[in-house]
């Protein structure tokens, strides 16, 4: 039952029971046949009202359920279809997943790139009390692309990397140690409803590190989850950054993938700016999708 149904319903039993209490008083009253034939009347109309409105909530409920199955099934036929239609496109790249704390960490997307050919190289959650946030951000970028602390320079090449960088160590929790130098970065951003000191500020961590990342290179993608209570992908698309923002969705994942093997665009189902999909007739690697 909805939580209006329930108020509803609520509702039309106090006024039961204040009729049911009006009524018993009336029988104690000389002369008030007619006041009790017009409760009684009432109580009538109300018990049809009430017997219609629970035909209706159970119709709704009905359709409630169908609409939950007919989703869980679409979810399980996307969640077969994306591996195979992504498999191989990605074969070659090196990617790093970067979850800023709190926002939930998902394995179907370390499943999907691997299915699609790639190696994460490393996977970070960021939170923490570092000194410097910005510098952090600037250090990670650096460990993560193996080309050392800073903005500049072209990242590494393959090889093993050593601790993060001591600008960064406060801010990061290692989830895989990486082995190599990645040449893709992908942020799962966005906010949750909770505020946290451990949890950093867009402009102080998320923005740098995008740029920090871009400047070396690397292929950047900025992603959220659908339900995020404070969305961000505005902030990560005003630095030229390609976003999606329902990353827990088979198809923001499926965006994801055809953005890094070297498309372009903003992808999702929050903005009228955005698409939920790229022209997937389009080559792999090719073209321009989203907010056209």
């Amino acid at each position: 039952m909805t939580p209006d149904a329930r108020t509803l319903v609520g509702s039309l039993v106090a006024v039961f029971l204040a009729l049911a209490t009006g009524i018993a008083v009336g029988t104690l009253v000389p002369g008030q046949d007619a006041v009790l034939r017009q409760q009684q009347a009432m109580i009538r109309r109300l018990e049809g009202e009430f017997d219609r409105l629970r035909d209706e909530n159970r119709s709704f409920q009905a359709e409630i359920d169908a609409l939950r199955g007919d989703a869980a099934i679409a979810s399980r036929f996307a969640e077969k279809v994306l591996p195979a239609f992504a498999a191989g496109r990605l074969a070659g790249a090196r990617v790093a997943l970067v979850w800023v704390a709190g926002v939930g960490r998902d394995q179907r997307l370390r499943a999907d790139l691997e299915a699609a050919g790639a190696v994460v190289v490393a996977e970070v959650e960021v939170g923490g009390h570092p000194a410097d946030w910005p510098r952090a951000a600037q250090g990670l970028a650096g460990w993560l692309l193996g080309g050392g602390e800073g903005e500049g320079g072209e990242g590494g090449g393959p090889g093993p990397l050593g601790p993060p960088p001591a600008a960064a160590v406060d801010a990061v929790t290692v989830l895989a140690m990486p082995e190599e130098a990645a040449t893709a970065v992908v942020l799962v951003g966005g906010r949750g409803d909770r505020a946290s000191a451990a949890i950093p500020d867009v402009e102080r961590f998320d923005r740098p590190f995008l740029r920090a990342a871009r400047g070396r290179g690397a292929v950047v993608v900025a992603c959220e989850r659908r339900d995020a209570a404070r969305s961000l992908v505005g902030l990560y698309a005003r630095d030229g950054v390609p976003t999606v923002d329902d990353i827990d969705l088979p198809a923001g994942r499926l965006a994801l993938l055809w953005i890094l093997a070297g498309g372009e665009g903003d992808f999702g189902c929050r903005g009228a700016k955005t698409d939920l999909l790229p022209d997937l007739a389009l080559p792999w690697g090719t073209g321009v999708g989203g907010g056209e």
